[in-house]
């Protein structure tokens, strides 16, 4: 018995020493790219192809919610994951893509991923029940900034964050919004940083496509309890969450905004800190700016805009990101960019329909234009302010261009940006042109 086995560990030896050189063994064709992946990605990829060969082995089958729920009530000691079932159609839809796609990758680390957001879950549910006092906060007048992703919103975000007077979201406080037992020390700000560097090592190609830290400003979705998974599908970013992506976009998710609204909450009591407006980002409320305006009824809008052929490239190129976690070390650029295309028209298209309906309630939205802020950032932001009804303090302008300074530097500093042309994703300017013939014409100073 022991000599069978050396035979088969020396066989799965040399099989993930083979598979670990395959990938660059043939030349690329025109619309394809090597992804780029760190040491600590290409390491775990080669595990999950060797453990895949295990029969029977535990990446072979698929977790029900109910061991996954099981596993996160043992780490956390709790047990209410609450009413509203979501969160269970959400896991259930990303186990089904997972199984289905057949990446060893992505089903080796189901199970602890799952398992992780699960606990976030009954852990901020927990804290909702624990601290009473903090449902009990008046959050400051939220605005929100939507529409497409890849229209500078990021910068913005980070941008106005540092107002003083407005409440911003660090990533490292959406990872984790709950607050340490009494006499513990806080190591929230710690474990998110470590988990930024792992994902520079594992994704070396992150820092040139969204740069950002721990303690910056970071989009909702990453302290949503009720979507686990929700950046990774709902955006087409990684191609195969076909169910996650349907699930997303014809379920209401207004559940899920109010337990946004209720973290909010819990941080802005922590904080005790008096704030007057909250400013919030991500491209993936355009999605659903319904149902967030009905856990949100007294938001403000701000709609980023830039030409669509640079937000079809750059997007596309965000699309590449959903090969690096494949199986594959190839990257179907022609495929990024039909995706990219598509998924923009949709996006759009339900984002303009969803505002025309907004508008007509009085939802105010305020249009912001990449060109304006690169033609001058602060004067465009003091024009925002006004538009927003806001103050714009010196103070704010002060720190404004300090960080402004500060993330140009850091730019420079960080690994040469990944460019890419729509030659290489196989699009044409005139075909992006005719596909947004309707939203340059609703918002014609946009260049194009």
């Amino acid at each position: 018995m022991m000599r069978t086995w050396g035979v088969a560990g020396a066989t799965v030896v040399l099989f993930s020493v083979f598979v670990f050189f395959r990938r660059r063994s043939r030349s690329l064709g025109q619309y394809e790219r090597y992804s780029s992946e760190g040491m600590i990605l290409k390491v775990l990829k080669r595990v999950a192809e060797v453990v895949d060969l295990i029969p029977f082995g535990p990446i072979h089958k698929k977790p029900s919610v109910d061991e996954i729920c099981s596993q996160a009530q043992k780490k956390t000691g709790l047990s209410d994951f609450g009413t509203h079932t979501l969160w269970r159609q959400a896991l259930e839809a990303y186990f089904d893509d997972a199984w289905a796609y057949n990446s060893p990758l992505q089903r080796l680390l189901c199970r602890h991923e799952s398992t992780e957001l699960l606990s976030k879950r009954l852990r901020v549910l927990n804290a909702f029940k624990q601290y009473p006092e903090a449902m009990e906060m008046e959050l400051p007048r939220p605005v929100f900034i939507v529409g497409m992703p890849r229209t500078g919103s990021t910068i913005l975000h980070q941008l106005l964050a540092e107002d003083s007077k407005a409440m911003s979201v660090p990533f490292w406080e959406w990872n984790d919004p709950v607050p340490p037992e009494k006499g513990q020390k806080d190591l929230r700000l710690q474990k998110a940083q470590e988990k930024v560097e792992l994902t520079r090592k594992a994704i070396p190609i992150i820092d040139t496509l969204h740069l950002t830290e721990a303690h910056e400003a970071d989009e909702c979705y990453q302290g949503w309890i009720d979507f686990p998974y929700a950046s990774d599908g709902n955006l087409k970013i990684i191609p195969w969450h076909y169910k996650s992506f349907e699930l997303f976009w014809n379920t209401d998710v207004t559940e899920l905004y109010k337990n946004e609204r209720k973290i909010l909450q819990l941080l802005l009591w922590q904080r005790q800190t008096s704030y007057d407006w909250t400013i919030l980002k991500s491209p993936i409320h355009t999605i659903s700016l319904d149902n967030l305006a009905t856990a949100f009824p007294d938001s403000l809008f701000v709609w980023t805009h830039r030409d669509m052929k640079s937000v079809v490239c750059s997007f596309a190129g965000l699309c590449t990101l959903g090969f690096v976690r494949d199986h594959s070390a190839i990257i179907d650029m022609k495929e990024c960019g039909r995706r990219a295309l598509e998924m923009l028209d949709m996006l759009m298209r339900r984002g303009l329909e969803a505002r025309k309906k907004l508008e007509e309630q009085n939802f105010q939205f305020v249009d912001f234009y990449f060109s304006d802020f690169i033609r001058s950032p602060i004067e465009a932001i003091s024009q925002l302010y006004g538009l927003l009804g806001l103050p714009f303090t010196e103070e704010a302008e002060q720190q404004m261009q300090k960080f402004y300074q500060n993330s140009l530097e850091a730019r420079k500093a960080a690994k040469k940006p990944t460019k890419f042309t729509l030659d290489e994703f196989g699009l044409d300017k005139d075909d992006i042109d005719r596909t947004f013939e309707y939203y340059y014409k609703q918002f014609p100073k946009v260049s194009h």
